[in-house]
């Protein structure tokens, strides 16, 4: 009888460690979300604020370009007609190697962000 009642407290002590533990187990998962989520957005507005002010510095800067060479050259719509196929030609350049680079590095960015957590996680273990 007493062997019995020690085994029920034993087990209710275990249980009630295994709901404390799952608890702890998802605090942690949320807080890991949170870090990782954290880490992403910052990345994706640096990444929003750096190509917004590289696309006004291309553009002025490809407009004091036509400018210079139509006052060279005297035309300015052979000039504005040049950048334009320059800029064509940018674009499909752009478009034949988007996988290498905007894809792959994509997808090396979220594998370290989202897998890198779990390796540092196994070497503090060991």
């Amino acid at each position: 009888m007493q062997n019995e009642k020690e085994s029920q407290a034993s087990f209710a002590g275990l249980f009630n460690e295994a709901k404390k533990y799952y608890g702890l187990q998802k605090q942690y998962l949320r807080y890991s979300a949170a870090e990782q989520l954290t880490k992403l957005i910052s990345k994706i507005a640096i990444a929003a604020v750096v190509a917004l002010l590289a696309l006004i510095i291309f553009v002025f800067a490809g407009m004091a370009l036509v400018h210079w060479l139509g006052s060279i050259i005297n035309n300015m719509a052979l000039c504005y007609a040049l950048y334009a196929l320059f800029l064509l030609l940018l674009l499909i350049v752009f478009y034949c190697n988007r996988r290498r680079w905007v894809i792959l590095p994509l997808a090396r960015m979220m594998t370290d962000i989202f897998i890198q957590d779990e390796k540092e996680d196994d070497e503090d273990e060991d």
